[in-house]
């Protein structure tokens, strides 16, 4: 199974381990669809461990409804689906479809993991981290979208702020983990951006 990882688990990350000892197999980096924001979910005492990275997706929108898929300059058309009825999808010339502010498009890994190791993995994730779908951007696909399965956030915590044991800080201006930590190594530390 091809399967998007974002912080933690990418190449020369302190749990790219769990991937390669069940047999996954780096295949390439890629860049999400500009509709995610990315966070630092770091531990609030009591509660202990690493900070880590969760990426939540936001459905870009046109006329008010939230679509299934973007418009890229490789599409020459969109599928869009109310987010109430995903039945109603239709075929439509070029739509501008408007943004969530503050998202934008995260650098990401996409790994090959066999298929009986998925479970594995998947019991080892804590919430509000979670396995779901992942938009990446596909120029050679004709929506300019490819849809995997990687890790991801529960949205609940971007609306609580601190949640389970867990404070939640925007780092997505930084455009991807490897970014945001190495600007800590910078001693830039910073956390929110103006972009």
């Amino acid at each position: 199974m091809h399967f998007v990882v974002c912080g933690l688990h990418m190449r020369g990350g302190p749990l790219t381990h769990q991937l390669t000892s069940v047999g996954g197999v780096f295949l390439r980096d890629a860049l999400s669809v500009p509709h995610y924001t990315l966070h630092v979910l770091s531990p609030v005492a009591p509660a202990v461990g690493p900070a880590k990275p969760g990426m939540l997706y936001h459905p870009p929108t046109s006329g008010g409804a939230a679509t299934n898929t973007i418009t890229t300059a490789a599409a020459a058309t969109t599928a869009t689906a109310t987010a109430d009825d995903p039945a109603t999808a239709t075929t439509a010339g070029p739509t501008t479809l408007t943004p969530a502010p503050g998202v934008g498009a995260i650098a990401v890994e996409v790994w090959d993991i066999p298929d009986v190791a998925i479970g594995g993995l998947l019991a080892g994730v804590p919430p509000p981290l979670a396995f779901g779908s992942v938009r990446l951007a596909a120029a050679a696909s004709p929506s300019g979208v490819e849809v995997l399965k990687g890790f991801v956030c529960e949205g609940w915590v971007a609306r609580d702020g601190v949640a389970d044991g867990v404070a939640f800080t925007d780092i997505t201006h930084h455009g991807g983990w490897r970014a945001y930590v190495a600007s800590l190594e910078q001693g830039d530390g910073s956390s929110q951006g103006s972009d």
